[in-house]
């Protein structure tokens, strides 16, 4: 059943392999997050600012969407939905329709919102010099292997690489920080609402 967005109300993931499910609600003045231990509303005016980030983790990658309030406090949320160590489903369209609807919300309560896209400046400026380093010292053991002829070491060697290449770019590239106007979050940090 296809849904417009302004007809999205609620999401609900367990972010974590073990732990319980995160149930969100948006209604008419406030969001409302239900943790199944306590239920806490938060008015959409005290939302300050937006953040939302594409995450690396392990074998999975996925998105992440930070509030922080004006008293300070932080509500997190994901696209990731485990249902046990091994299974974890991603919640694409759910995530990115709910997201999608809560800036609406929020940046018509609060005009000052603040989106911003990607890690903090000095967060992934650290990545990216990691990263670089780590991949230009992994392209320099796979060239003394090839020199040595280690050849299962190149095929595994190999196959990282291309799985720490990929996540880093993700990392990197998907990740540059900067502004975005609520209404149109750049889709380097949500994922495809249709997916």
């Amino acid at each position: 059943m296809n849904r417009s967005m302004s007809e999205v109300t609620s999401y609900f993931h367990r972010p974590r392999p073990i732990g319980r499910s995160f149930n969100y609600r948006l209604e008419e003045r406030h969001l409302v997050v239900d943790t199944g231990m306590k239920e806490a509303e938060v008015a959409y005016g005290d939302i300050r600012s937006a953040r939302l980030v594409f995450e690396a983790r392990n074998l999975t990658t996925g998105f992440r969407t930070t509030l922080t309030l004006k008293s300070g406090r932080t509500v997190t949320m994901n696209n990731l939905d485990w249902r046990n160590w091994l299974d974890v489903r991603h919640k694409n369209a759910e995530y990115a329709a709910f997201v999608t609807e809560l800036l609406r919300r929020a940046a018509e309560a609060n005009p000052d919102l603040v989106c911003h896209a990607g890690r903090p400046p000095l967060l992934w400026a650290f990545t990216t010099l990691v990263g670089a380093a780590t991949m230009v010292g992994m392209v320099a053991a796979l060239g003394w292997a090839l020199m040595l002829g280690f050849w299962t070491y190149v095929l595994v060697a190999a196959g990282f690489m291309a799985v720490f290449g990929y996540q880093i770019y993700g990392l990197i590239f998907r990740n540059k920080p900067r502004i975005f106007e609520a209404s149109a979050p750049p889709p380097a940090v949500l994922p495809d609402a249709s997916s």
